[in-house]
């Protein structure tokens, strides 16, 4: 048997794309044309959500995966147009988490469970010697509606013998980063997720009551630091993300009326806060907003000068104005 240093590299770091597709019976992609009423809408008319009834990972449906009894890195993305997954493994193992969106933690997490919305990723490991012989499903628990075959995401069938020694050790210290202090943030902007109607009648989820084609309204400066409370005013949550910067979770709170000014500017006290769930405490450019919550997150814009975006990751909403544009400006 070979001798190997390292988890990294190779067959034994594998990414892992999870979506839910659905298929006509010619085995072809199926997506509603015309699913959003009135019904003299124009064809095509975009949904305002999807959801399937079949999982796909990296292009297979509901596939397996042969590891040996070792340990293996897995870089995780939902790429689903709405679903969110709550993934856990079917016998209770553990996962280390080394990385969040944006690149690794300080230090490694041990955890039981996590979510990711569209366009999250998590970085973690799986020390597969602890269970030869072993059949594990990566279980969903579902969020969404109910049905057949979305619990289950694939399957890990673990030999009883590996190719090389795995020598390897999850290091304790990962990637020193300084934090985003919050203290020294110059500005802070209130972002209000919303919706109004077209004039077909169709539903548009909005990001402070704007379309995309309205002027420019965030104009951070480089290399500041600005504080954004995310509001969402639906029973669901969107996912929320900033394009080209780093931002951390500050913490989420249930809103009433009284937490705003009459102007529906957010009176910010960080001593009444939830902190981040413990798989979200590293750097991140996208954001789980709770139903009824404010999701506070505190931005670094550092190194990227010009025109981006923010928007919601749900591809339907995106599309369909839940997207604005941005300036980050030199001076």
């Amino acid at each position: 048997m070979k001798k190997d240093s390292t988890c990294q590299g190779g067959s034994y770091e594998i990414p892992i794309m999870i979506q839910d597709k659905a298929f006509n019976e010619d085995g072809s992609l199926f997506y509603p044309d015309n699913a959003t009423p009135p019904v003299d809408n124009p064809v095509p008319s975009t949904p305002s959500f999807f959801f399937g009834n079949t999982i796909v990972v990296n292009g297979k449906v509901w596939p397996y995966l042969k590891v040996e009894p070792r340990k293996y890195r897995f870089r995780i993305l939902n790429a689903s147009n709405l679903n969110a997954y709550d993934l856990s493994l079917s016998n209770g193992g553990v996962f280390h988490q080394i990385g969040t969106d944006l690149g690794l933690l300080h230090h490694p997490v041990d955890i039981s469970s996590f979510i990711l919305e569209p366009a999250e990723r998590i970085d973690l490991i799986i020390d597969f010697s602890k269970y030869k012989g072993q059949e594990i499903i990566l279980q969903n628990n579902p969020i969404g509606p109910p049905s057949p075959g979305m619990d289950m995401i694939m399957k890990f069938i673990v030999g009883n013998k590996s190719t090389f020694v795995d020598n390897s050790q999850i290091p304790q210290e990962l990637m020193p980063f300084h934090k985003i202090n919050p203290h020294l943030a110059v500005r802070e902007r209130t972002m209000h997720l919303d919706e109004t109607t077209d004039h077909y009648g169709r539903v548009l989820h909005l990001l402070n009551g704007k379309t995309w084609d309205e002027p420019v309204t965030e104009r951070p400066k480089l290399d500041t630091i600005e504080i954004w409370h995310l509001v969402n005013h639906f029973d669901f949550p969107h996912p929320i993300h900033i394009h080209l910067v780093r931002f951390e979770i500050l913490g989420r709170k249930v809103f009433t009326e009284d937490d705003f000014h009459e102007n529906g500017i957010y009176k910010y006290n960080p001593d009444s806060l939830t902190p981040p769930l413990e798989y979200e405490r590293g750097p991140k450019d996208t954001v789980r907003t709770e139903p009824g919550q404010v999701t506070s997150v505190v931005i670094h814009f550092k190194d990227h000068p010009g025109h981006y975006v923010w928007h919601c990751h749900i591809l339907e909403h995106e599309d369909n104005d839940m997207m604005r544009p941005m300036v980050v400006k030199e001076s």
